[in-house]
Parts: structure tokens; sequence; C-alpha cells
């Protein structure tokens, strides 16, 4: 994370220098030579910001994937303790099922008796 931090701080310099470089370039009193040389500094700077920011967006996308593999393991394991519970609830229902049989019988058993 901290190489995305100290990206977007370059960015942010970069972007106050073409600020900069823009705002002297419009200068009335600059030379022909002067401005130019401002122009290709510009350019120069939005190289820059562009190829930083296309840096930035793959580093972002990296971490996106590391969030999502991440996030598809804990659904995994969500999966398999649901179906862990569920085996344990069919099991329970099979238990109660046989308990109820066992109540009838006996229920039945005690009225035949009398």
């Amino acid at each position: 994370m901290l190489g995305s931090e100290e990206n977007l701080k370059t960015l942010a310099q970069i972007q106050q220098a073409i600020e900069v470089v823009d705002r002297d370039r419009m200068r009335e009193e600059l030379t022909q030579s002067q401005r130019e040389l401002l122009e290709e500094s510009a350019i120069a700077l939005r190289d820059a910001e562009r190829v930083l920011i296309q840096k930035t967006e793959k580093e972002l996308l990296k971490q996106l994937e590391g969030v999502t593999e991440r996030l598809g393991n804990i659904s995994k394991l969500i999966r398999e303790k649901v179906k862990s519970i569920n085996n344990i609830a069919k099991s329970l229902d099979s238990i109660e099922a046989v308990i109820k049989q066992i109540a009838l019988i006996g229920g039945f058993a005690s009225k035949l008796s009398k």
C-alpha cells in the first residue's frame, strides 16, 4: 500500500507542476523559445502523469485481485460450514423422527397394556 501512497503523492506533485507550467507559459513577456521550452515541459509532465496513473491503476487492480481471491476463499469456507451445519440439522431431524416413532410406539404399547 505504501507504493500507492507514494505514487499518489508524486502524482499530486506532478499535477501541481503542470499547473505552474501551464500558468507560466501564458505569460506575455516570454520569448518564443521560453514559451516552447515550457510547452515541452508541460508535455513531458503530462506524459509522466499518464505513466504514473497507469502504474497506480495496475497496482490497484492487483490489490483488488488479492481481495477477490480472499473473498472467494471466505465464501468457500462459508459454503463448507453451511454444508456441515445442514448435515447436522439433517441428523437431528432423523433423530427427532426416531424419537417420535419411539414415543408413538410407547404410547400405543401403553394403551394396549391397559
